[in-house]
């Protein structure tokens, strides 16, 4: 019974991973950092949250790029020298901000 009641106490305590900031990526390029923007770009084009039009089109341009964790990171890193008011925020935002410049809609 303590197992369980310690297992339920860790899964309800909220996320570091979620807390991460643009500054807290730029401050070292090391595995969990990779770690974390890849993760960030497989959940934007695998996980269907919403009826998003432009999930398919993400997907097939990061899948056709063949673009490794650490281009990515490095790409977000650009985005956040280039746009600082995303730095004190989530990275999710700049990551998903990074792959939509990289994956633009064709005219």
């Amino acid at each position: 019974m303590k197992r369980l009641a310690a297992l339920v106490l860790a899964l309800s305590l909220p996320s570091t991973a979620f807390a991460l900031t643009g500054a807290e990526l730029m401050s070292s390029k090391n595995a969990y950092h990779i770690g974390y923007v890849f993760g960030v770009v497989e959940t934007r084009i695998v996980v269907r949250l919403y009826d998003d039009p432009s999930q398919d089109r993400i997907r097939e341009c990061v899948e056709n790029a063949q673009v490794n964790p650490n281009t990515i990171y490095d790409l977000t890193v650009e985005y956040l020298k280039r746009n600082p008011s995303f730095v004190p925020k989530h990275a999710i935002a700049a990551i998903f901000n990074t792959v939509a410049e990289m994956c633009p809609p064709s005219n």
